[in-house]
């Protein structure tokens, strides 16, 4: 056993194809559904899938070292009982259910009333006091049905919160007028405001210090997820666009827009859209209305959201190319995933995908918001089947040689460490640790 070995939990929400394995599932879920149709809210389905992979690649990367027992406190709302825990492959798993604190999120509108409600910081009180952790690293603070957890946990235990985006970002009320009012963005600000240390990219320091300028900020990317091999299949789209959820935001609308100055030149594309089609804001009669405005209705598919990571890869390769005009994110999974999987792509400018060009060109970049250059790039993709070739494999080879895991690891290590060592002994931050590195 490391003598040096410190405890480290994460508070987060992930869910793989072999954690949910692990913990026992509800088979009804009649209150629930019948909650959320009293709500007029979709009614979800009962089986969990795959999401935020990064959490994942993080877990494998530190199986393989013994500097850190890492415990992992999260919300699943498909779990069967209040609360449930397990160790796997050296890793302490701590779940809970969560559909109480969900459920009070849409029937309690005032932050101060729903944060003394909520019940995810008594579960991971519980989990934390039997724990004893040297430190606690907050995943995800935009998603606040678990993140309002850390506001419970004692001020003793050093923390660092670790910024995946910021939802309270001015820059998105374009899209959503009313973001401002809600829960979400109160709760998160309150958080950003009171916590000192942050793991964040250099797209969101920014933000992060004019919202609380005494914030200190560790360069931070996302873990690589192992992508597994996919071989070949027969193709039947031109091109997809694909995400979690379909909307605005990831440039689902704008991709229908492009799409219809693309059949101009070519009456038979063939686009398919995989995706959820419920949540804030998010209308399929939106798409339906596009659809029917630009006459579509015999190039466009709709694919819900797959189960497994597994099962989307193979739906993804059905397609040529990969239509991905995300506005907010740094540099987008999906972009990431149809690079790997040699989908040659189009996507918009954010702070982080002109990166991914610097040295050559591996994507077609258009200017955020400009449908017609994005047409004008879906068009290239189609008619140079040259360049295509080999913007696929310039993608791939970057998308291999960039997540180098270990080295995360050793850098998140020290970073703990020296937060630890500060908030204990009033040790400074070494400076090392705390200069931008070149994350994309």
């Amino acid at each position: 056993m490391n003598r040096d070995r410190i405890k480290v939990v994460w508070l987060c929400h992930f869910s793989n194809e072999e954690i949910r394995q692990l913990y026992p599932h509800k088979t009804k879920r009649l209150l629930y559904h019948l909650v959320r149709k009293l709500l007029g809210l979709p009614v979800k389905n009962d089986t969990g899938s795959d999401f935020a992979p990064w959490i994942t690649g993080g877990i494998e990367e530190i199986r393989k070292h013994d500097d850190m027992e890492l415990h992992i406190i999260s919300p699943q709302t498909d779990m069967k009982g209040w609360s449930y825990e397990f160790v796997s492959n050296g890793v302490y798993y701590h779940f809970y259910n969560p559909n109480w604190t969900l459920l009070m999120m849409h029937l309690v509108k005032n932050l101060d009333l729903w944060l003394k409600m909520q019940n995810s910081g008594r579960f991971a009180n519980k989990f934390i006091n039997k724990i004893k952790p040297d430190i606690v690293d907050l995943i995800g603070v935009e998603n606040i049905y678990h993140s309002c957890a850390i506001f419970d946990i004692d001020d003793t235990i050093p923390k660092i919160l670790t910024l995946q985006t910021i939802f309270s970002n001015p820059d998105t009320l374009g899209l959503r007028p009313d973001k401002d009012k809600s829960l979400q963005w109160k709760m998160e600000r309150m958080a950003l405001r009171k916590y000192k240390f942050f793991g964040t990219n250099s797209t969101y320091k920014k933000l992060l210090l004019e919202i609380n300028p005494d914030a200190v900020s560790f360069p931070f990317s996302h873990w690589s997820s192992k992508l597994p091999q996919i071989g070949e299949v027969d193709k039947e789209y031109d091109f997809i666009n694909f995400a979690t959820v379909l909307k605005k935001t990831k440039g689902s609308l704008d991709t229908l827009k492009a799409l219809a100055l693309v059949k101009r030149q070519y009456p038979d594309v063939k686009l398919n859209m995989s995706g959820k089609l419920t949540g804030p804001g998010i209308e399929k009669k939106d798409f339906d209305e596009l659809i029917e405005r630009y006459g579509l209705q015999d190039n466009v598919s709709f694919t819900s959201y797959h189960k497994t990571k597994n099962d989307l890869f193979l739906h993804i390769k059905k397609a040529r190319f990969a239509v991905l005009p995300i506005y907010y994110d740094v540099v987008p999974g999906t972009l990431l995933q149809a690079m790997y999987y040699e989908l040659p792509s189009v996507t918009y400018a954010t702070t982080g995908t002109p990166y991914i060009n610097k040295d050559e060109e591996r994507i077609l970049i258009a200017e955020r918001g400009n449908v017609e250059q994005l047409a004008e790039m879906m068009l290239q993709l189609l008619n140079s089947p040259k360049k295509a070739e080999e913007l696929k494999k310039k993608a791939k080879q970057y998308v291999e040689g960039r997540g180098d895991n270990k080295k995360k690891y050793n850098r998140l290590l020290k970073c703990y460490k020296a937060i630890i060592a500060f908030e204990k002994q009033n040790t400074p931050i070494p400076l090392q640790l705390l200069n931008e590195e070149e994350l994309f």
